[in-house]
Parts: C-alpha cells; structure tokens; sequence
C-alpha cells in the first residue's frame, strides 16, 4: 500500500450475490477442512515444516494453508523453495505484508521491522497456498491458479 484508500462498501447487486454464495457455506467449508486436513497429514513427518496451529475450540476456514518453514534445517532459500514448488504445479506465495511494513506507513510513520520483529520476520517464512474447495481428492495442493498448475 503507497497511499490511504477508500472504505469501499458492496454494491445491492454485490450483496445478493453474496447471499447466494453463502447457501454454499457450509459445504465448502467442510472441503476445505478436508484438504487441510490431508495437507496435515502429509507434513506431520516432516521436519523442516511447522503448520500454523489451529487452537482447540476454534473452527478455521482456511481460505489458505499456512506452514512455516525452518529454513535453517532446510538449508535453501525462500525463493529456491518456492520455485521448486512451483515447477511441481504447487501455487505458493507471500500473501499478507504485515501493515507496518507498507510503503505508506514506512514513510509516513518512519515504521520498521524493529517495530514488530516477529510480525517482521514472519513475512520472510509463511509459505501460503490456497485451499480450493473444488479439489479432487488427493490432488490439494496442485492448484491451477499457480503460474505451471497441473489439470
């Protein structure tokens, strides 16, 4: 973000569409948990990936799957991981900056990764990919939506 924006708001046509949508809630909630949960039990082996936590009592969507990876124990880079990733048909990307580390704020506010260290430096590890409700089964992960997806 360069500048301060609007407080956009939906349009009626916006929210009926909306409404619609949400008739399919549920469902595509539960397919979502279902690929999450396959992507579980593929990282529990794992070493070098920690996935985000869910907390006890607490019901995720997981509009994303998120892990965090040791790169230390992996001994590569960010970007090596994510183009080998890419090159097997896996869409991964950097989708949240955290607010402070926004052009806007770090000229304006004079903010800095010091400001929230942990914050800072979890931009550098999360390794997002969309969970697609429309997945056939034990293909998550191979999303279409990446620049080499698989069909």
């Amino acid at each position: 973000m360069v500048d301060l924006g609007y407080n956009y708001r939906l349009t009626d046509l916006q929210c009926a569409l909306g409404l619609s949508q949400l008739r399919k809630l549920e469902q595509w909630l539960a397919r979502r948990r279902a690929i999450a949960a396959q992507y579980g039990a593929a990282f529990r082996e794992l070493f070098a990936i920690r996935p985000l936590a869910a907390l006890p009592g607490v019901e995720h969507a997981y509009h994303l799957y998120v892990v965090q990876l040791d790169m230390k124990r992996l001994r590569t880079s960010r970007a090596e991981v994510f183009a080998a990733l890419r090159a097997e048909g896996i869409g991964v990307n950097v989708h949240y900056i955290p607010v402070h580390l926004h052009p806007y704020y770090r000229e304006h506010q004079g903010t800095a990764v010091a400001l929230c260290p942990r914050g800072g430096s979890l931009r550098t590890n999360p390794q997002p990919a969309d969970v697609l409700p429309h997945e056939r089964p034990g293909r998550a992960g191979r999303h279409r939506s990446g620049p080499q997806g698989r069909r």
